[in-house]
Order: C-alpha cells, then sequence, then structure tokens
C-alpha cells in the first residue's frame, strides 16, 4: 500500500462515490490522490486494527518489517518521483496487537497533472500470510527430503566403502574419514568391546604423539561409554567435562559434546564409535539419528572383518606351538625377499629341528612329545628380534627368518638358541633337548646379482642342517648360497 500526499492541495472533486469507495475497500482495493492526500484505504487495514486517519502521511512507513522497509520505501519513491508507473510488493506489516502479517501490494499511476506529476494512483492489498506459510513449509519440506535424500546416499556409499575390506586397520580408516560427512566431529574413534573394556582401534584430531590406538576404556567406568555399552543405547552428552571430568581432560576437545553410538551385530553389542566437538550442546537428535544409521554399515564390517582377522590368524597360527604356520612363515618370507632384494642387503635363513625326537615319542610319548615342541617354540621366541620370524616348517623343524643379518649375528643367533632349547628338561633326569642348526644366507654384491627364491634358500639351509646332523648334532652348520645362484 502506497500512502500519503506530495504536500500540494487542489480541488479535484470525488473521483468516485462513497458506496462504491466502501465496496471496493473491502474487496481490497485502494485509491490514493498524491497531490491532495484524498482516497481511501483498503478494508484490510481496519482488520489489522488501524484507523483510516492513522494511514495519512508516513505513518505507515513504520510498520513495515525492518527487513522489508528500505526495498518498500525505495519502491514507493520511484512511483512518487514519476520514475515508475506501477508498484509490486511483497511485505511484512506489523499489525495493532503485534503480528507479523504478508502483504501483497500492487498499484499503478491511473492519472497525471498537466506537467506530468503522478495524480491518482489505484491498487490492491491481499493478505498473503497462509500463502507464504504454505510455502516456507514446502521449502522446508523439500530442503529436508532433499537433505534426507543426500543423507541417504552418503550412507550408502560409506557402507559400500567399509564394506569394501576385510583389513581391520583399513575399514576403522575409512569408517573415521566417512564418518564426518555424516556426524561432524572434531575428534572420534572407533573402539571394539573386549574381556578388559572397549579397546580403541583408531582415533582422529588427536596429534600423532597423542594418539590413543591401542589404549583401552574401562569398562564398566567412570566414563560415558558404560552407559552406552551396558544399556545398548545411544547417547548425547551436551557437556562432558561437567560430568565426566576426568574423561574430558584426557580429550582433545576437551569437555564439549559427546555422542557415543553402540555397534551391534545380531542384538550383541561388539563396540562403539564416538564424536567430540569443543562447542558444547553441538549434537542434536539428527546427529544421533544419522549415526545410529552409520553405526548399522559399521557394526557389520566391523564385525566381518573382525571375524576374517581371526579365521586368518587362526590359519596362520600354529595350533599346537603358537607360532606362524608353514603358510605363514612363507608369506611373511616372501614379503621379506622383497624387501631384501630392494634395498641391496642380505637375508640369513635357519632351519632348526629337534635331535632324536622321534625317540623321545617313542620313549615318553607324543603327549610329551607336544609339550616339547612348544617348549622349543617358546625358547626360539625367547631368542629372537622383533624383526625375526620363526614358524614350524613341519613336524619337528622350525625354519627362522633372520633380515638385514651378518653372518657373525647369524652364528650368535643359533648358539643362543642351542642354550635355550637345552634347558628344557626331558622326563628322565638329566636328559635335556638337543638341537641342529643348518644356517644359510647371500652375499650381495650388488643390485645385478641374480636374486634366489625362497626355495633356494629352503634347499641350502636343509644341506646345512643335514651336515649338522652328520657331525654329531647339537650343532650348526653354515653355507651360503651357491654362486650360480647368488
Amino acid at each position: 500500500m502506497i500512502m500519503g500526499s506530495m504536500g500540494k492541495k487542489t480541488t479535484s472533486q470525488p473521483f468516485i462515490d462513497r458506496h462504491v469507495r466502501s465496496a471496493l475497500s473491502r474487496l481490497g482495493v485502494f485509491i490514493r490522490n498524491f497531490l491532495d492526500g484524498s482516497g481511501f484505504a483498503s478494508e484490510l487495514w481496519h482488520q489489522w486494527g488501524y484507523r483510516s486517519s492513522q494511514m495519512q502521511g508516513d505513518f505507515w512507513h513504520s510498520i513495515v518489517h525492518p527487513d522489508d522497509r528500505g526495498r518498500v520505501i525505495a519502491a514507493e519513491l520511484a512511483i512518487k518521483k514519476g520514475n515508475s508507473t506501477s508498484f509490486e510488493q511483497e511485505y511484512r506489516i506489523r499489525t495493532a496487537d503485534g503480528q507479523w502479517r504478508w502483504l501483497l501490494s500492487r498499484g499503478r499511476i491511473v492519472t497525471w497533472t498537466e506537467a506530468g506529476d503522478p495524480e491518482w494512483y489505484i491498487g490492491t492489498d491481499m493478505d498473503i500470510t497462509d500463502a507464504k506459510m504454505f510455502e516456507a513449509e514446502l521449502r522446508e519440506a523439500k530442503i529436508e527430503a532433499e537433505q534426507r535424500a543426500q543423507e541417504a546416499e552418503t550412507l550408502r556409499v560409506v557402507g559400500a566403502i567399509v564394506a569394501s575390506s576385510l583389513d581391520i586397520k583399513e575399514v576403522v580408516s575409512v569408517i573415521l574419514d566417512q564418518a564426518v560427512r555424516v556426524v561432524p566431529y572434531e575428534a572420534a574413534t572407533v573402539q571394539i568391546l573386549s574381556e578388559n573394556g572397549l579397546n580403541v582401534l583408531g582415533d582422529r584430531g588427536w596429534d600423532v604423539a597423542e594418539s590413543i590406538g591401542g589404549y583401552t576404556i574401562p569398562v564398566p567406568g567412570n566414563n560415558p561409554h558404560t552407559q552406552v555399552i551396558l544399556q545398548g543405547t545411544p547417547r548425547i552428552v551436551s557437556a562432558i567435562s561437567s560430568e565426566y571430568a576426568d574423561f574430558a581432560a584426557s580429550s582433545p576437545c576437551k569437555g564439549g559434546s559427546w555422542l557415543g553410538i553402540p555397534l551391534v551385530v545380531r542384538k550383541r553389542t561388539i563396540g562403539l564409535i564416538q564424536f567430540e566437538t569443543r562447542s558444547t550442546g553441538f549434537f542434536t537428535q539428527d546427529h544421533l539419528r544419522l549415526g545410529l544409521s552409520l553405526a548399522d554399515h559399521v557394526a557389520v564390517a566391523l564385525h566381518n572383518a573382525r571375524l576374517y582377522e581371526e579365521s586368518r590368524t587362526l590359519a596362520q597360527t600354529d595350533s599346537l606351538t603358537g607360532i606362524g604356520t608353514r603358510r605363514a612363515l612363507f608369506l611373511r618370507a616372501q614379503e621379506l625377499l622383497g624387501t631384501e632384494r630392494r634395498r641391496t642387503r642380505d637375508l640369513t635363513l635357519l632351519m632348526l629341528d629337534v635331535d632324536h625326537f622321534k625317540r623321545i615319542n617313542d620313549e615318553f610319548g607324543h603327549a610329551t612329545g607336544d609339550t616339547i615342541l612348544v617348549q622349543v617354540a617358546q625358547a626360539c621366541l625367547s631368542v629372537l628380534r622383533a624383526s625375526d620370524v620363526v614358524g614350524r616348517y613341519g613336524g619337528d623343524e622350525f625354519i627362522i627368518l633372520l633380515p638385514a643379518t651378518r653372518k657373525s649375528h647369524a652364528i650368535l643367533i643359533a648358539d643362543r638358541l642351542r642354550e635355550a632349547v637345552g634347558r628344557i628338561q626331558l622326563p628322565e633326569p638329566g636328559r635335556t633337548v638337543t638341537v641342529s642348526i643348518g644356517i644359510t644366507r647371500r652375499i650381495t654384491r650388488s643390485h645385478a646379482a641374480s636374486k634366489p627364491s625362497l626355495s633356494q634358500y629352503v634347499e641350502q639351509a636343509d644341506r646345512a642342517l643335514y651336515l649338522a646332523k652328520q657331525n654329531g648334532r647339537n650343532r650348526w652348520e653354515y653355507l651360503t648360497l651357491p654362486e650360480a645362484i647368488q
């Protein structure tokens, strides 16, 4: 609506009679003479609690919403200055009782003075509040639908990604990288439940030096995780420092918001995924809902990866001695051979055999023989370095791989192995276990030299072992790989 006058008085006659004016006003029509201020307002203004006398001058400017006022006044001035012949604006008006209503006001100049100044202006006012509310609801519904569709697609992609690997470390890394697309966080961890509590499999948000991977969170304990695990339900803590000060002190977010989602497979809680932010009160029910959807994918992927890891460990672990199987040994050997070849470094292989093992089984029984094999394996582990590899080759034979090891050091290890095994007592007083050891290694002179295969290492170590047996047992013999295959 445009009201007010140009400040110039005229003697113009009424533009329309009183009865027609009343009918038009009820229809939302208004008329104004810019020269003398005559005319009438639409009935809408009376419904909103304003008198006709209040519509004179610029009073109506004061009840236009501050966000709309500048735009509407500029459009009015364009009409009054003759820069525009029409007006169409949607804006908010404060009613007499303080409510905000949306108004669609349209109008145009219909007559001008001889000097070319705007004179009579006719327009309509329409309350479009309900339409605006419907538009807003429709817009919000559309945004929500688009957001839900985007969330669903994100969860689908995340689910596909986390299900694409059976390696636990890789799965956890992917989970943490992708989770931020679903639940924004500044720090997060994936935890697996064990007898001792929640073991942290991976984290984001901690400095490398402060990484808590491998850390165990006690359950039950004075922490928010306990409720999530024991009840199997998610939990939001708006300000973690106010409820769990000790736990908050160890977090990089130092006591902000915390969200914990249980990882459940077949109604059994297997772990927890945790999100944190520095801001208190950050996480909402929407975050919780999305976190639960994400957790469904994460739990299955983690469960499958753990089953695979356990089955692989079982397949590569000798059930009697607990060391690597022949297959595991050969897989690791191939890795080491590749590394040694690239770096032109020395690899040494030891083949170890329990002396007179058949006689031990015959004299003391197979149960004692099994115990001896377990003790020999433990003796090997007690002597070897972390980088060394030991596996059961078959029966009472063991193979040991010594990466980047010189001959002198390999011989020293062989002697220590004999000494460690020599402390194993047989059931008959005064009798101990002994082993014979075959040692072989390649001597690398250049990258150009041909590279021996694992089978060639094993064959040469077996020859050295045979010599040790021939020469009296309880000793080692050393053979380099033949020059032709070095």
